[in-house]
């Protein structure tokens, strides 16, 4: 689980650093956790997502520094980027895909039925929007600051509010 955990936090820092100017992109996996915020955020989300002793911590780190929250059981499958990772709250049975990008305020739950949304590769969820619910966005999917989604969106598609 540790081999995977450094794997992923290595994926975050580089997708932090292909955002950055060509003269700062040298950010080594302990530079980038410790200087950007958004990484120091991203691995405490999946550390939180984990569970037992270690997820408690991470989850209590999460909510005081950032007023974040990650269900246990959240999944996350590759790099996640969080330009300001505050008030982020994703609930415990979402999928979250590779290169994601969440901005600050976002809410991924459920709906009342339980039921949790599915984030593919390449999504951006802009400020303030609410996806929840048996709701799958596409591949390449924009969701606009403010925009509630409670059905499907398809590939490469804009929502806005």
């Amino acid at each position: 689980m540790a081999t995977k955990l450094f794997a992923s936090l290595r994926d975050d820092v580089a997708l932090f650093n292909s955002e950055l100017p060509e003269s700062r992109r040298k950010l080594s996996l302990v530079r980038g956790l410790i200087t950007l915020p958004g990484a120091r955020a991203a691995a405490l989300m999946r550390l939180a997502a984990t569970g037992g002793l270690m997820g408690a911590v991470a989850r209590a780190r999460l909510l005081s520094a950032f007023g974040c929250d990650v269900g246990v059981g959240a999944v996350f499958e590759g790099a996640v980027m969080l330009p300001h990772p505050t008030g982020v709250v994703i609930g415990r049975g979402a999928r979250i895909g590779a290169r994601v990008w969440i901005y600050q305020g976002v809410t991924i739950g459920s709906n009342t039925r339980g039921e949790y949304p599915v984030i593919e590769d390449d999504v951006r969820l802009y400020p303030q929007s609410i996806v929840t619910g048996r709701v799958r966005v596409g591949r390449g999917a924009r969701v606009g600051a403010g925009a509630r989604v409670f059905g499907d969106i398809p590939a490469g598609a804009i929502v806005r509010s």
